[in-house]
């Protein structure tokens, strides 16, 4: 027999078995019809000529030894479903399993502070699938903070909104600030050497450093942060508000506000703005918003200061290192070691691809992997 005639011969096995299991031969669309043309065999229905299915017939040796593994895949029952987040058992399956955390924040003074509660808690309840740990609000004198939280860094004390410990400032955060530390170290220097008591962080979560830096630097709190993140930080009488989003846009945010000035909100979710404002926009990222001077870009680099400023001096190229990957090697294990900043247990997706493969051997050089509890799912 020759390589075509065997494999259409293949090909008509396994398509009619498959209709035959499911009680017709005809029950699938997109089952193939054998004909016989003047050139050979020729499958209608999947574009396969004798010429075709002669270059394809090495390979379905191969296809026979691994159908049976992928029909038990496919027998297989669905992975455990993640745990349910409170009130959302009514949700589909995607949305039930999207953990993050989700902020809403309403600008609005013709609003009551009971009102500006009520207002702020329904619309943050639209991003209760976001945060399944804790929803909590702060109120200020015309503004309402809320979050739904995923607990990540501090999962007992780092509860949001955060409130500084003067009472002043009250912040809501999505994200991870990877040179928390760093930044707190600065803050109490910069305290020391003016002449001011220390701040008195009341919790161990990255969020908690906005607040003194917010209060001490004014806009200078976004360029500070090395991370992801969207942020806004309020003076809890209104008269500040600052609003952020990371240099590459990982973490969402949007802005909604009324033509009369009188309302703005910012959300993780585009849906808690739809019907809540006469404009929306998604937060460009890489910049900042405050309540008395609207947008600024923030991030600023050498190498996207042409693209900026057009008339602005060219920037000499660095050259790019060639030889040794020492210098490679250590950008990759510092952007790794960042993003395993946890208080809680992380997991790695590996695919068998050259990128999550190297991800996984820098870890294995960061963990003591004989004392790491691991698991597989």
């Amino acid at each position: 027999m020759e390589p075509a005639d065997w494999l259409t011969c293949s090909f008509k096995h396994l398509v009619h078995s498959h209709s035959a299991k499911r009680g017709s031969r005809s029950s699938s669309p997109l089952a193939p019809t054998l004909h016989a043309t003047t050139s050979g065999a020729e499958i209608r229905g999947w574009g396969l000529s004798a010429p075709r299915i002669m270059r394809l017939g090495a390979m379905m040796p191969l296809l026979l030894v691994m159908l049976p593994v992928v029909q038990g895949m496919l027998r297989m029952t669905p992975a455990r479903a993640m745990p349910t987040a409170r009130g959302c058992s009514h949700l589909p399956g995607r949305a039930r399993s999207m953990r993050m955390c989700g902020l809403v924040v309403v600008m609005d003074n013709t609003l009551s502070p009971a009102e500006l509660e009520t207002y702020t808690r329904s619309l943050t309840d639209l991003l209760v699938h976001r945060g399944p740990d804790q929803q909590d609000y702060y109120g200020g004198t015309g503004v309402g903070l809320g979050h739904t939280r995923l607990s990540i860094m501090d999962p007992n004390g780092g509860k949001q909104p955060l409130v500084s410990e003067s009472g002043a400032t009250a912040m809501v955060h999505n994200g991870e600030i990877y040179n928390f530390k760093e930044l707190r170290a600065d803050v109490q220097a910069e305290r020391a050497d003016s002449g001011r008591v220390p701040y008195e962080f009341s919790t161990n979560s990255d969020s908690e450093v906005c607040l003194p830096l917010f209060e001490d630097r004014g806009t200078g709190v976004a360029s500070a942060l090395d991370g992801m993140f969207t942020i806004v930080v309020a003076s809890s009488d209104g008269s500040r508000v600052l609003a952020a989003r990371d240099p590459c846009g990982i973490k969402p945010l949007y802005r909604g506000w009324n033509d009369d000035g009188k309302r703005t909100i910012f959300a993780s979710e585009l849906k808690c703005l739809v019907g809540q404002c006469d404009n929306v926009e998604e937060f460009p990222p890489g910049h900042l918003w405050t309540s008395d001077g609207g947008y600024e870009r923030y991030f600023r680099p050498a190498w996207l200061s042409r693209r900026l400023t057009p008339d602005a001096p060219e920037v000499k190229a660095t050259p790019l290192p060639t030889g040794s990957t020492d210098r490679l090697r250590g950008i990759l294990k510092e952007a790794v070691r960042k993003r395993m900043m946890s208080d809680v247990g992380y997991g790695l997706l590996l695919s068998g691809g050259l990128d999550s493969a190297i991800v996984s051997a820098l870890i294995s050089e960061l963990v003591d992997v004989s004392t790491e509890k691991t698991r597989t799912r």
